[in-house]
Order: structure tokens, then sequence, then C-alpha cells
């Protein structure tokens, strides 16, 4: 049964993207949950040692086989587990208590009630707890891999199956009991075929692509004006000015949030959050029917597939692998093992207690380096450029804490101190106070930005060397862009991004380059926005899409130029603490932010409204709020409609996020 419970934890993970075969992630979560059901044994085994120690003062006689009592401890056990928090020694406790009463109770039943201790009896048990367990692992259950609609049913159907031909085979004759277990073996053999077969690519082989090949990379919390091409002559940006030079380079490009997952969401939709359904960095769901761009690619007959690089786009918190034929998201320190192993649910509360043993590496990370996620990036591209292709590159390492590996850490600031890690989330506020006080450990935290910012645009130095090497360059539309920026003090915000609505953290670099290099040197001043992105890609390809989007395709021409449209950028409550909201309504020249009325610990912030002339003001510090009356009504009027809407919105089909996750999180500055 151990095996079982991990050959469903193991269907549930399937679209996690590892590249090992199906089989051995199966293999890998079993062999865990067979380790959960010996401990059952073995924790069960210390029970019937202590009642025998304790017979003397029981006036009831307790005798029980100890494996139909082993397996309902162990299965207690999961439950528990399951049911409440991971990092709670509760749980421990409270399992073991649970097993202990039901054991109890198992053992004066079966005293006075024989059929109990009957081996046809254990294995109805097993059935019927076994369908109990894969209907709370298909629908309340805490691993976020999920299956979803008719898929339940049949494999509910295929285990049911399974369930009754072991049952027949324990409880029938001798000689039958070989027949009913090759029947069960023979039905488990299909359903691991079907679940292997169900990730296979389902795309169309007669399509064909116009465009040959499309690499999506997006650099978490990248500032544009760090870049050389950008016109900072400070960081070290060539591989990126590089690909600027050859392409569109957009000056001024905005995001509709400041927050990892909703902001891709939009990316790769085209559509402003509330309407493609996710607002918060938490668990969430696109809302059903939403159209993403991998999915429109695919039926094209692209090949698709993502490599990312931090917890908040793990496919168990956006759900985006169902867009995807390889959704990789493996921040496993192992080579041989994914991390849906070391996720399962058993081996989390395991590996909780053996956090000592270190040759493990750090099985807790929120994310891994531009090398990594690169170099997987370019193998399955080696496996694949004979066919078209869409891509998307994710990169994490700008993002907070700020930790460039050497020389990088050092290369702005010589003065390198290692009081200074670079996370900022994790000091008090008596260590922030005091670092506020040295000027020179501020300018070392965004001199760590700036070496991370250097490091990754190395790391695409690597990755446009393979494409190179595969001569696939000139036939790829390379699209580079970030999620959102980084505040880095202005406006009194130190190094984070997701609470406020001014431009360090919503202006992003965007580049197109093209094949060919068509249009290379080209720079565009007007405004345009992240969720422009999806039109433009479709509209290159000459793929029509007929379904309404908030997006523009930006690449028009002299004889139908372009209209510019508002930016607008949300916060939405959920985020920050006190229930505080914010809209913002940029255009090239002014921008308009609106603050809600929020709680700040015990005291009520009052709403607010702020008015800047982004061409007067570049960096938002004169409020024209009394100055410019008409311009303020004017914009008063655009964002009305939106904040009446809009800004009311929760986040929808939000599953409960456990405590760990929630930390894992706040750890990177959300849901503060």
């Amino acid at each position: 049964m151990g095996g079982a419970f991990g050959f469903i934890d193991a269907f549930r993970s399937s679209r996690s993207g590892s590249k090992l075969p199906l089989d051995l992630q199966i293999a890998g979560i079993a062999a865990i949950w067979c380790i959960a059901a010996l401990l059952g044994l073995f924790i069960t085994a210390l029970v019937l040692a202590g009642i025998h120690l304790l017979q003397r003062f029981l006036k009831m006689e307790l005798a029980v086989p100890i494996w139909p009592s082993g397996f309902s401890l162990s299965f207690l056990l999961a439950l528990s587990i399951f049911s409440f928090n991971y990092d709670s020694p509760m749980v421990y406790f409270l399992g073991i208590g649970l097993a202990i009463i039901a054991f109890t109770v198992y053992s004066l039943g079966s005293s006075k009630y024989r059929f109990l201790t009957a081996t046809s009896f254990w294995a109805f048990l097993n059935v019927a707890e076994f369908v109990i367990l894969f209907s709370f692992l298909s629908f309340s259950s805490p691993i976020h891999h999920g299956l979803r609609g008719k898929s339940i049913f049949s494999g509910l159907l295929v285990f049911l199956g399974f369930s009754l031909a072991m049952f027949l085979s324990v409880s029938a004759k001798y000689k039958r009991r070989i027949l009913f277990g090759l029947i069960a073996a023979f039905i488990f053999l299909v359903a691991d075929y079907s679940i292997v077969s169900t990730v296979k690519s389902r795309r169309p082989e007669s399509a064909r692509p116009s465009t040959d090949n499309i690499i999506l990379i997006t650099i978490d919390t990248l500032r544009s004006d760090h870049l050389g091409c950008y016109g900072n002559n400070k960081i070290l940006t060539e591989n990126m000015d590089r690909i600027a030079g050859e392409g569109i380079l957009y000056k001024n490009c905005m995001s509709p949030i400041p927050l990892t997952n909703p902001s891709h969401a939009s990316i790769l939709t085209g559509l402003y959050p509330p309407h493609h359904g996710i607002l918060l960095n938490g668990e969430s769901h696109l809302n059903p029917g939403i159209k993403t761009l991998p999915d429109v690619l695919s039926q094209r007959g692209y090949k698709t597939a993502a490599f990312v690089s931090g917890h908040t786009l793990k496919n168990w918190v956006c759900h985006f692998s169902e867009q995807f034929e390889l959704y990789e998201d493996n921040f496993s320190p192992s080579r041989i093992l994914p991390d849906s192993v070391f996720e399962s649910i058993f081996a989390k509360p395991c590996l909780a207690m053996l956090k000592r043993i270190h040759f493990l590496g750090d099985l807790n990370k929120n994310s891994r380096i531009a090398e990594k996620v690169i170099k997987e990036a370019g193998d399955w591209i080696s496996l694949n450029s004979d066919s078209p292709f869409f891509l998307w590159l994710h990169v994490f390492d700008p993002h907070g804490p700020y930790s460039p590996p050497p020389p990088y850490n050092k290369m702005y600031y010589s003065e390198y101190s290692t009081k200074v890690d670079g996370d900022w989330i994790k000091l008090t506020d008596d260590q922030k106070i005091e670092m506020l006080k040295n000027e020179g450990y501020l300018e070392q935290f965004k001199s760590l930005y700036a070496g991370e910012v250097s490091y990754v645009d190395d790391q695409i130095g690597v990755f446009l060397n393979v494409l190179r090497r595969m001569r696939l360059l000139e036939k790829t539309m390379i699209i580079l862009t970030a999620d959102h920026g980084e505040s880095l003090t202005e406006h009194n915000y130190y190094f984070d991004h997701s609470v406020c609505l001014y431009d360090p953290s919503l202006k992003v670099p965007l580049i197109f380059r093209l094949p060919n290099k068509e249009h290379a040197g080209d720079q565009v001043d007007d405004l345009v926005r992240l969720v422009d992105i999806f039109p433009t890609v479709l509209d290159y390809c000459r793929i029509r899409f007929t379904e309404k989007v908030d997006g523009r395709p930006l690449l028009g021409n002299k004889e139908n130029p372009r209209i510019e449209e508002p930016a607008l950028s949300f916060v939405f409550p959920g985020e920050i603490q006190g229930n505080k909201k914010l809209l913002s309504v940029r255009t090239s020249n002014y921008k308009y932010i609106r603050t809600s009325s929020w709680w700040g610990d015990l005291l009520l912030m009052p709403e607010s409204e702020e008015l800047y002339n982004i061409q007067e003001d570049p960096k938002e510090l004169r409020n024209l709020l009394f100055e410019e009356p008409d311009m303020l009504n004017k914009f008063r009027l655009t964002g009305e409609s939106y904040w009446t809407s809009w800004m009311n919105l929760k986040q929808k089909s939000v599953p409960k996020t456990s405590k760990q996750d929630m930390d894992k999180l706040r750890s990177l500055g959300y849901f503060r």
C-alpha cells in the first residue's frame, strides 16, 4: 500500500517537467511511501511491545495481527500529515495518537468479532481506504501538480479495478490467486502506460509555423535603467546590449503588476490580471478558457517548453504546465532525483527531521541560478532543434536576496563586507536602521544587485553562443523583458518591488530581436506594455487570433501607426497588510496613482492620490495634485471605472497555502 500511495503521488506530480522518465519518478516516490509503511509497522511493533508489557494492568485481552493494525497506523499517520502543517511537531504526536486510538478500537473489536481479523476483510479494508485516499488526493490534498476533470474519474476507475483484483487475489482460493494477481499487475501497467502517454506532445504534426523559433527570455526583477542599451554606462551588460543593437528596443515599457506570477500570466495571455484571473503570488489558476501564447503556438505546430527558476513560478503555484509540453521547474540539488520526490507528502517531514544532513544540499530552495536553468534550456534545444519551437526561459537571479557568485559580488564595490549578504528582507528593524546610517552598506546592496545583472548578462551570452553554434540565431525571434522592476531606495522603499507603483518597480526592458536582424537598431519612444507581447508575437507570425486581449501589436508600420494606450498597473487586496490596494494610470507624459485607505498596524491610513509629469519629473518627486486640476480630473475619470470594477476583486479558486510555502513567499518579499 505504501507503494500504491507513492504511485498516486507521482501520478499527480507527473507534469512537473522532470527530464527523468516518469517510471523512475514513480519508483522514487513509491520507495519513500514504502518507508512510510515500514515506519508504521515499526511503530506498531513498539505499540504491541508496550501492550505486552502493560498486560498485567489491563482487564481484557488485546490480540490482533500486526499487518492490519500496521496498515491502519501508517495510513492514519499519513492522513494526519496531509491534514496539518508540515512544520508543526504536533502533526507527529497527533498522527501517533490517532493511530493508537484506532489500534485500540480495532483490537477491542477483533477480540469480539473474529471476522475483523480475516484476510478477506483486511483486503476489503485496503480497497475502501485506497478509494478514500485517492479521492482525497484528487480533490483536496496539498499535492500541487494536480489532475483535472475526467482524468480524475478515469483514474479512479483504473485504481478501483486494480484494488478489486488485489482483493480477489487475497480472498480467492489458492489456485486463483496467481491469476488475479496477474490481472492486478496488468491493470497497473496499463495505468502506468496511460499516464506516460498523457504527458507526450499533442502538437499537430501537419501544422507548419510561419516563423521557425520563438524564445521568450524573462529576467525577474530587472530594471531597464541597469542596462547599457538603456543608457547605463557603469554596469556591464554587453550581451543584452548586443541583442538590443540587433533588434528593436522599446524605451518605455510598463508592467501591469509588480508581482512575478500575475505579471508572467499577463505576458503569456496579453490580458490584465483581472481578465486572466491571477492577482497574487499565491497558488492560483488562469480563468477557464484563457488561451496562452504556448497554447496557441502549439496548435500551429510549435514544440513548447518552459524553464523557470523561481519559487513563484513552480507549477503547483501558477499551474502553467498544462500550457507546455515540457515545464521544467526542478530545483533539486540531486542529479538523480527530481524535487517532486523531495516534495512528496511523506518525504517533507522526513527531510525536515534530517535537515542537519548537508550532503544532500539545500532541499528547500526558492530558486536556481541562471547557469543551471540556461544549461537545461540549451540541452533541450539541442534535442529539439529539428522542429520549430517556442521556449520560455525565466531567470530569477536579480530578485532578492542579492547574492551574485564571485567575482560579480565585488564587481561594483571593492570594499566588500561580509556583513552585507544582500538579503534585506530578513534583517530586523534595528538592523535596517543601522544600515541606513551607513551609506556604504546601502551602496553595497545596490552593487550586489548590479552584480546580479552582470552575471545574468554573461549567462545570456552563453545561451546566445548555444544558438549560434546550432545556427539557430538568425531564424529565431528573441523577446527579452522582465516581469517587473525593483526599488533601490527610491521613495524610501528599500530593495523590494511589490508594495508601490512607482516607475522603479514597474518600468522594465523590452527588446524584440527578429529573425535575420529585421529592424536592427530601431528604438521606440512610445509607451508600451507587457500585455502587448502576446498580440505582437501572433501578429508577426501571421496567426489570426479572434479572442479579445488587452494588448496591441507593436510592430506596426508608418501607413498604419500604432495608437498609444495608457498603461494600467495594479496591486490587489491580499498582497499588502491592511487590505491596501493601488492603481496607476500612465501615459508617456503623466502618471496617476491612487491608493486606498488601509490599516498600517493599528493606524488607519487615508486614501490618497498622486499625479506626476513624467517628462519633467521622471523620478516622481513632485506631486501635482493641486497644481494641475484639469489633468487630475482627466485621470480620475479614466481610473474610476477600473477602480470600481477591478480593485475589489480577490483571488479566485486559491487553495489554502501551507505555512511552509507562505514562509517561502515572505522570504522573497511577498505577502507582507
